[in-house]
């Protein structure tokens, strides 16, 4: 596995120092390539180390938590909005010092954290993180709000739930700090990870996914001069129903699963969690292959 993720280090890393381009986008996957190293590199040596029994108080495990879900995952996603979201949301774009210094800024602090980590200064960097992150996640909320079309869109949807729980986990992250507690840590991961990530990415494969399909369709279409073929659009790839119905799933798993954090099993058995997740993720798998699906149709009607 490290060997796999040094490959893909090295090989997204090429790619962006030949892009001609300077959008803050690069910036961003040059830094979240870095935090992936880190945090893959602090893993390999905790696993040399300790095992499978890592104790998650060791200094290192926080460096690798930190790295991992701030430096990687949230400068990913952050990277990722500042063209996705102008893109397909129709929104004005992200102020320039936005860009410019959020994604820079956390893995500065990222560095500087574990070198304060036994001193009070711990929480003031834990804190500046923290308020960072809620500063993106406010400023998309706010770009949301002045978007050009006002239609009914489930990738929206999916992108505000992922900026609620960026900040939902941030305050449980503050919480944590005054009244140290298991459901509360849990809670952090849980909001950041499935809450955070994950509905941000769920979101953008209902755009991503029709659009890539229309695209590779048209290409192939006109290729193969055939262009009085109908190609389907973004919608009809992927209808807003049946994504519709997997946000809720996604929205109800998410929400019973907190539940279950902070009540555990006497009021949501974990079978009920599991069955709930495996749900949304059963109709997310259908709802991409049916598009896979109209994408072969497509091309059999024009042979």
């Amino acid at each position: 596995m490290g060997l796999a993720v040094l490959l893909f280090v090295l090989v997204g890393g090429r790619s962006l120092l030949k892009s001609a381009s300077r959008h803050a986008t690069v910036t961003a996957m040059a830094v979240a390539l870095i935090a992936l190293l880190a945090t893959a590199t602090v893993a390999l040596y905790l696993l040399f180390r300790f095992g499978w029994h890592v104790p998650l108080a060791h200094p290192l495990s926080q460096f690798h938590i930190g790295w991992g879900a701030v430096g990687w995952i949230g400068g990913l996603v952050i990277g990722v909005a500042y063209q996705v979201v102008p893109m397909f949301q129709i929104t004005p774009e992200y102020p320039r010092w936005l860009r410019r210094g959020l994604v820079p800024g956390l893995g500065a602090l990222l560095v500087l954290w574990p070198l304060v980590s036994n001193t009070p200064l711990n929480e003031v960097v834990g804190g500046i993180v923290m308020a960072m992150l809620v500063a993106f996640a406010l400023q998309t909320l706010y770009l949301q709000q002045r978007r050009r079309r006002r239609l009914a869109d489930v990738t929206l949807d999916f992108w505000r739930l992922s900026m609620v729980s960026l900040i939902l986990a941030a305050l449980a992250w503050l919480a944590n700090l005054y009244s140290s507690h298991v459901a509360l840590e849990l809670a952090v991961g849980v909001l950041f990870l499935l809450g955070f990530a994950g509905s941000a990415v769920n979101g953008m494969l209902y755009k991503i996914v029709p659009f890539l399909i229309w695209l590779h369709l048209n290409m192939r279409l006109q290729q193969n001069g055939r262009r009085q073929v109908k190609v389907p659009n973004m919608k009809q790839v992927i209808p807003a129903r049946p994504a519709r119905w997997q946000f809720r799933l996604h929205l109800t798993a998410l929400l019973i699963l907190l539940i279950g954090i902070g009540t555990g099993t006497v009021v949501v058995p974990p079978a009920i969690i599991g069955l709930a997740w495996l749900a949304s993720s059963g109709l997310l798998w259908w709802n991409l292959l049916q598009a896979l699906q109209v994408y072969r149709r497509v091309l059999l009607e024009a042979v």
